[in-house]
């Protein structure tokens, strides 16, 4: 993806090794190929500049699709044909997240086809929605009618497990799951999926006891499938300054079914872990941050995507 207002991604990284002292080799990454964003959509983005809420953007890899986001639009871009673009309204309210998963046992059968292949989860200002996507002959959504009220403060991300369990977690710093009640029809309006606190002990108690101007917030949950784990990053803010961050681990069983807390790794322990290494070793680490896609203070479109180039032995 081409973006000419921001510097290259290799450009980037050459800086930020060049001022912390890092070695680098622009040998390390090579670019696989290059296209426009489609005029539709930048178009859209620049008739909004300077009033858009909340800008995200990624890849739904399973189907070939970029997503983007610009406020309540969505914009489903085939990464293999630039022509081909969709634009969705699914809400009325800013997107604040969304996650792609295949379709679980219990909601397969309440699908208006069996073939639809995958679910699209939405949040927009306490609102959680569930939609069908339905790819052949043409990319389409399907509304579900199924949705969830939240009270975790604004979406920060949304995370399916393999076989269909929903967590999400927001500004509030609570971890929640989306569970599926049992009788469910699919002429029920929504309200008929429900959701179970999922927050920590130790962070569950934490939380009454922060003053007004303490905040923990979920920035990122991710699943490791294979061992059936979840990890949480979450922040603490106090005056909406940064002052701490910690990655949080639950098991999730044997077969993905059962949740338990493992407990939490500061950032001061993961910086002091990684200094122990890397006087052992000399090992040098690299890290690359970008603008925030919600920091609205600087507008953008996404950026150019490079894959590492693997070092042959």
């Amino acid at each position: 993806i081409i973006d000419e207002k921001y510097v290259e991604l290799e450009q980037e990284l050459m800086l930020e090794a060049r001022d912390g002292g890092y070695s680098y080799s622009p040998s390390q990454i090579y670019r696989l190929a290059s296209m426009r964003i489609p005029k539709l959509i930048i178009g859209h983005y620049q008739a909004r500049e300077g009033s858009i809420e909340c800008c995200l953007s990624g890849m739904f890899t399973e189907m070939q699709r970029v997503y983007i986001t610009i406020d309540s639009k969505l914009f489903l871009w085939n990464y293999r044909d630039a022509n081909e673009v969709h634009a969705f309204q699914p809400c009325t309210a800013p997107i604040e997240a969304l996650c792609l998963s295949t379709p679980c046992p219990q909601i397969i059968q309440l699908l208006p086809s069996p073939s639809i292949p995958y679910m699209l989860w939405i949040a927009a200002k306490d609102e959680i929605r569930l939609f069908g996507v339905q790819v052949a002959p043409s990319l389409s959504i399907i509304d579900t009618n199924f949705s969830v009220f939240t009270s975790n403060g604004k979406i920060n991300k949304i995370a399916v497990t393999s076989n269909g369990r929903a967590f999400y977690g927001g500004s509030k710093g609570y971890l929640e799951e989306i569970s599926y009640s049992k009788g469910l029809s699919w002429l029920h309006t929504r309200g008929k999926i429900v959701k179970k606190d999922r927050s920590s002990s130790w962070l569950g108690s934490l939380i009454p006891f922060l003053n007004s101007s303490d905040c923990y917030s979920i920035e990122d949950i991710i699943v490791d499938d294979s061992r059936h784990i979840l990890y949480t990053f979450q922040t603490l803010t106090k005056n909406n300054t940064r002052i701490s961050a910690f990655i949080g681990l639950y098991d999730l069983g044997a077969c993905g079914k059962d949740f338990a807390v493992i407990g939490k790794v500061s950032e001061s322990e993961i910086l002091s872990a990684a200094g122990a290494v890397d006087e052992r070793v000399n090992v040098r680490c690299l890290l690359y941050t970008s603008p925030s896609p919600r920091d609205l203070s600087t507008s953008r479109m996404p950026s150019s995507a490079c894959k590492k180039k693997k070092k042959k032995k």
